[in-house]
């Protein structure tokens, strides 16, 4: 879980954009600038960091919430939609072509969710939470992303994936299982925009340093976890022209943990 951005930012309202602009103040890698893009999970720390960064690199931005839980960062096209729901994501990417002048160019998938337990203590409502918090969405915002980027041909998707994409481990299998999954949903989108114009790629962060990971682990160095901007950074080099050749990977952003 992830915090909310800052007072300065932009109320998503429930059903629709709220405010839209652009910026130019930030590092300016090749391909980036004037396209459109789009963030989910764009309230949460990370989300918020890569909504953040590819505004001030100069892309038109359109950040989707989960309804009522927090607001976009400011000059950022703010919208709202469960990702879970088929046609909620629909609609949801049809007002934000409208808002940005067309199909978004670029596609951060942030948004997902955490819970953990010992396999034979996990419940079946455990289980599907994060299947459908982690996988489905993402089934569901990639398929809508990915045939216009195609059309076009040109385009760049980043999904979010974590450490357990790779590997499960204790008191995590319905994470984990979620996790590895959205690393095969990607390569099957690089494989099928390879040779068009569209990269697919997913990052794999160890553990974020947001306000709410430092509750839920007092105990633990944060010094060793890796900041949301660091992420962000990586999320905007995979978006830019200079990652043209760069497709399906995994990219593994620990930090020092």
């Amino acid at each position: 879980m992830s915090a909310p951005a800052g007072p300065d930012a932009t109320r998503a309202g429930p059903t629709g954009p709220v405010a839209a602009g652009t910026a130019d103040r930030g590092l300016r890698l090749p391909g980036i600038h004037g396209r459109r893009a789009v963030v989910t999970g764009a309230a949460g720390a990370l989300g918020s960091a890569v909504a953040a960064q590819l505004r001030d690199a100069g892309a038109r931005v359109g950040g989707i919430v989960r309804p009522g839980s927090g607001r976009v960062p400011r000059d950022i096209t703010g919208a709202s939609a469960d990702l879970t729901d088929e046609a909620a994501v629909g609609a949801c990417f049809a007002m934000l072509v409208q808002s940005l002048g067309g199909p978004p160019e670029i596609v951060v998938h942030c948004a997902g969710g955490y819970a953990g337990a010992p396999l034979a203590e996990t419940s079946l409502a455990q289980w599907r939470r994060m299947i459908e918090d982690n996988l489905t969405a993402a089934f569901l915002v990639v398929r809508a992303a990915l045939p216009p980027m195609m059309a076009a041909g040109w385009g760049r998707i980043v999904t979010v994936g974590s450490r357990a994409s790779l590997q499960g481990g204790e008191g995590s299998a319905a994470y984990s299982a979620s996790k590895g999954g959205l690393l095969r949903l990607t390569e099957s989108a690089a494989a099928e925009g390879l040779g068009r114009g569209v990269t697919v790629n997913c990052v794999l962060p160890g553990t974020i340093d947001t306000p709410s990971n430092r509750r839920a682990m007092p105990g633990a160095e944060p010094g060793s976890w890796v900041a949301p901007e660091a992420i962000a950074g990586v999320c905007l080099f995979l978006c830019s022209d200079a990652a043209a050749v760069i497709s399906g990977a995994a990219v593994p952003v620990y930090g020092r943990s």
